[in-house]
């Protein structure tokens, strides 16, 4: 356990990762922002690393046990660093993109995903939009898109929801762990929307890392000290 704690592991674990993050900037260059997320940041070697350095964590943590009262900042930062590492492995593993192409009078219920396969996959979103109406502004003079809005009814019989929803630039709505953002649209046709769709069940733990961490590193620089002069005048006074 002391060695998979030590810091020549952690120094091993971090160059591997500054290697793999190298190779996929070089990618971005070459292939593009997708290629470097699949052959890089978001691949089975890093999800490796980034699992063996919570390893590494862990098994400092538990070394350094039994443990004072000053320094619980110090766990709550090493859980909020722990929890964020979680988050990032699920939404490696587990978050979905892609796009939703809704016209008027052809509801939808799917997600076509982004994906290098050549055969088109789709994710079912259990509950389906309606298209009423679309429209775009442009700024004065020139055909570039200042903004437009999709009108949507969305039916989900589940959850007894039948509703007029309003899809804006910058104004996505968020249901069942999906976030609907307003994509693109087809110049002069205000018969059709292009949607934009992911879900991420890491983001929620990952935000609660941050948190945890800024609690912790709060408590350390605050809180510890404080603490710490407690314990040492409770140990005058034995």
């Amino acid at each position: 356990m002391k060695e998979l704690g030590s810091l020549r592991w952690t120094v091993v674990i971090l160059v591997g990762m500054i290697v793999i993050m190298s190779y996929a900037t070089y990618v971005e260059s070459q292939e593009g922002h997708e290629a470097a997320m699949a052959k890089g940041f978001h691949s089975l070697p890093m999800d490796f690393l980034i699992i063996a350095l919570a390893i590494n964590i862990i098994a400092c943590t538990i070394g350094r046990s039994p443990y004072q009262v000053h320094q619980i900042p110090w766990l709550v930062t090493h859980l909020g660093i722990l929890l964020t590492m979680a988050g990032t492995i699920i939404s490696h593993r587990t978050s979905m993109e892609g796009q939703i192409i809704l016209r008027v009078g052809q509801p939808a219920s799917a997600v076509k995903l982004f994906t290098d396969s050549p055969v088109p996959l789709e994710v079912p979103l259990d509950f389906t939009l309606h298209l009423d109406a679309f429209q775009a502004s442009f700024y004065p003079g020139t055909g570039k898109a200042k903004d437009y809005t999709s009108w949507i009814r969305m039916y989900d019989p589940e959850k007894g929801i039948a509703d007029t929803i309003v899809v804006r630039v910058n104004h996505p709505i968020v249901h069942r762990g999906w976030n609907i953002s307003q994509s693109s649209f087809f110049p002069g046709d205000d018969t059709a929307t292009i949607l934009g769709a992911n879900k991420d069940p890491g983001t929620p733990i990952s935000y609660a890392g941050f948190l945890t961490v800024f609690i912790g590193l709060c408590g350390m620089f605050f809180l510890k000290p404080w603490l710490k002069e407690r314990a040492a005048k409770a140990a005058n006074k034995n």
